[in-house]
């Protein structure tokens, strides 16, 4: 009986947990940071144009189709500032709730790197660069984060102990 509660219990957290991504998309041009903390998001610039500024353009960075324009400290470019944008909060579930993310360059020039994972010492941030620093001009570059959401262990407690006393109660009606 104790086997089969637990066979139960371990299918039905497996069945509650649910897979999903982050697309981004975004203007880049020389070394940028995306910093994510749990729900907030925001960009830090090292070099050349800040993300979305080129050609006195200013192009939105898009969270899953939702369009987002970083505020700078200063109009234009922001060239080499070392400057973080303004950020903005709940386009996806807090990092604190998702496990087994990983990170996919859809499309863009250079190179797309995890600098930092999110975990419980740091907070949930997450550091993605996208380094476009030795190519000429600006591109757009578009990323994929995956992950699965899994439910928090309150919840997970209640559903295995309703699932406990329903076996319970067919036990005794045996």
């Amino acid at each position: 009986m104790k086997h089969i509660l637990t066979i139960l219990t371990l299918s039905l957290f497996a069945s509650t947990a649910s897979a999903g991504i982050i697309n981004i998309t975004a203007f880049i041009d020389g070394t940028s940071e995306l910093v994510i903390e749990d729900d907030t998001m925001f960009w830090h610039h090292s070099a050349w144009a800040a993300p979305g500024r080129w050609s006195g353009n200013d192009y939105p960075t898009t969270v899953n189709g939702i369009e987002w324009l970083p505020e700078w400290p200063v109009a234009g470019r922001n060239d080499f500032c070392d400057c973080d944008s303004s950020s903005i909060t709940g386009l996806f579930p807090a990092l604190s709730e998702l496990s087994d993310i990983s990170l996919s360059l859809i499309s863009g020039r250079g190179t797309v790197s995890l600098l930092d994972s999110p975990s419980s010492s740091n907070n949930h941030r997450m550091e993605i660069e996208f380094d476009d620093y030795y190519f000429g001009g600006a591109e757009w570059y578009e990323i994929e984060i995956s992950y699965y959401s899994v439910p928090e262990p309150s919840s997970l407690f209640l559903l295995s102990a309703g699932l406990m006393g329903l076996v319970l109660r067919r036990k005794r009606k045996c």
